[in-house]
């Protein structure tokens, strides 16, 4: 499909940006997984290679539960929105968009059953805005870091302007969803019967 590049630049460029500061979340995340783990840095990449935000997130919940503490109020705020973040960036990467009547949208329709597949537009100002809320969320887990890590830093403007990143307001609400396209019935396919089991 050839997508209109010139029109679309301010697209591309806030996708962008979004994409990168999910990866810093995806940083971050391993170091609060060793933290809380308590392992060391070699420990904690054997353990944790390959472990995703959301299942980051949920192991380090379930430390906490486990040792029968509840879970740090930077980090309980983090998790909460790392849910919607992380689905929008895997339709994001995993279906592309195409662009319908000058607007950007993400469907999986193509590849999954019409009842179950999502469609919705996805504007510039829905990217920054997830932009916005991923460095907020990364905010929260850099803070626990500093403390846990280097409370020297706790006096200096980083830290201050990290909290202050920390407690913005989340911004990102999801769209709604798109009509989906009917999918045409076959009648020949309904009407016929289904295959009878052999009879021993």
């Amino acid at each position: 499909m050839d997508f209109p590049d010139h029109s679309f630049a301010g697209y591309w460029y806030a996708l962008g940006k979004f994409v990168h500061r999910y990866a810093e979340i995806e940083a971050t995340m391993h170091q609060i997984l060793r933290i809380v783990s308590g392992t060391s840095v070699l420990t904690s990449k054997v353990l944790f290679s390959g472990v995703r935000v959301r299942g980051a997130a949920d192991t380090i919940k379930r430390f906490y539960s486990a040792s029968g503490q509840l879970v740090p109020n930077d980090l309980e705020r983090a998790f909460e929105r790392i849910g919607e973040i992380t689905k929008i960036r895997d339709r994001l990467l995993h279906n592309g968009i195409n662009f319908e009547d000058g607007k950007a949208i993400v469907t999986d329709e193509n590849k999954n059953f019409s009842a179950r597949a999502f469609k919705h537009t996805i504007s510039i100002k829905a990217l920054d805005d997830l932009e916005s809320d991923a460095i907020t969320l990364n905010a929260c887990l850099v803070k626990f870091w500093i403390e846990c890590e280097r409370p020297d830093l706790i006096e200096s403007a980083q830290y201050q302007n990290t909290i202050e990143a920390a407690q913005r307001p989340w911004l990102y609400k999801p769209p709604k969803p798109m009509k989906q396209r009917a999918v045409p019935r076959d009648p020949a396919r309904e009407n016929k019967s289904p295959p009878q089991s052999s009879q021993a």
